[in-house]
């Protein structure tokens, strides 16, 4: 049946071919690399809460007026511009440090890679930091390990990652997948799918997904996820949350892709102090950050970040991430004993 919602194929007219896709779909591209700057910008966000929090501390706690020195890995910044970001997080710095007396250092610092933060930790040279639950991981002992503080998307703070396949395909299981062409949507949130999908092929006693697939990995989620509806690749890896949204805006997705594994629900990203950042200050800004919510400031920057809350969880939360990246670790050991 024809309907005026039909994806189009794509023009087939050289390297520079194009989807023409309706209109409900171009606003839905939109709309979705929006919300996915709002998602990777939930860190920024926290600290810039956290900061507000420390108003009570410019003086008593901290007679000496000490900054707070927050910190983002780069891998927070994927998929939209550092630049701004950082202008954002220096702006609201600046205004909440006027209104309240904020000590915050004013110039948030981005480290570049794994190596980078466990210098500045090592070095106390940053109090909090932004990261994915990897890299946390890696540096569990340099990082408190009682609080994760972790943003809200669609009212859930875990990521589920599923394995799609067209329906028409014979593709029953990942194994049927060997040599064919899978493409990871390349996205802060998603960092542990690869990771995920590289445990699920080595329990099989697989290669990793380097050596058992043919992968390319894509930032724009249409671009991942139409070619397998179009049949111009054989899967990919999303978030089921992405892949619901494309769903809502064109339903034939749902009726002609098809999911063949799901990973568990686990946190992907947050905010964490150093090891030994001063306790009191610590505990005195986790059990304020729910009540600033509703102050002036925390609502404006909620507003902002288009971001519906932040919330400190006990580290369980990450449980389902940890135990995931427990048994990746063993399995690459083993795989590099091998013969």
């Amino acid at each position: 049946m024809q309907s005026k919602n039909r994806i189009s194929a794509p023009r087939r007219s050289g390297p520079a071919a194009s989807v023409a896709w309706p209109r409900v779909v171009a606003r839905g591209i939109t709309s979705r690399r929006r919300n996915n700057s709002h998602r990777i910008l939930a860190c920024l966000g926290c600290l810039l809460v956290l900061s507000t929090l420390l108003a009570p501390l410019a003086t008593g706690a901290e007679p000496q007026k000490k900054l707070f020195r927050v910190g983002f890995s780069r891998s927070m910044f994927a998929n939209i511009n550092e630049n701004d970001a950082m202008a954002a997080v220096k702006v609201w710095s600046a205004i909440i440090a006027k209104e309240r007396g904020v000590p915050t250092d004013p110039t948030p610092r981005v480290y570049n890679d794994l190596q980078d933060i466990r210098q500045a930790l090592t070095a106390k040279a940053v109090d909090s930091i932004a990261l994915n639950t990897d890299e946390y991981w890696k540096l569990r002992p340099l990082l408190d390990d009682k609080v994760f503080i972790v943003g809200s998307s669609d009212k859930s703070f875990t990521e589920e990652y599923i394995v799609l396949v067209h329906k028409d395909s014979k593709i029953r299981r990942i194994q049927d997948l060997r040599d064919r062409r899978l493409t990871f949507y390349a996205n802060p949130r998603m960092t542990l799918a690869p990771i995920w999908l590289d445990t699920v092929l080595m329990k099989e006693g697989l290669p990793a997904s380097q050596g058992f697939f043919r992968v390319t990995n894509t930032s724009k989620i249409t671009k991942v996820v139409l070619p397998v509806f179009f049949r111009q690749t054989d899967a990919c890896v999303v978030s089921r949350k992405s892949f619901k949204t494309m769903c809502d805006l064109n339903p034939q997705l749902g009726q002609h892709l098809k999911v063949i594994l799901s990973s568990p629900a686990m946190v992907p990203s947050g905010f964490c102090f150093r090891r030994g950042y001063n306790d009191s200050i610590r505990d005195l800004i986790i059990t304020e950050l729910v009540s600033v919510m509703g102050s002036a400031s925390g609502n404006q920057m909620m507003t902002l970040f288009q971001q519906g809350h932040f919330e400190a969880k006990p580290l369980s939360c990450l449980d389902s991430a940890f135990e995931l990246l427990a048994t990746h670790e063993r399995l690459m050991a083993k795989a590099k004993t091998k013969p």
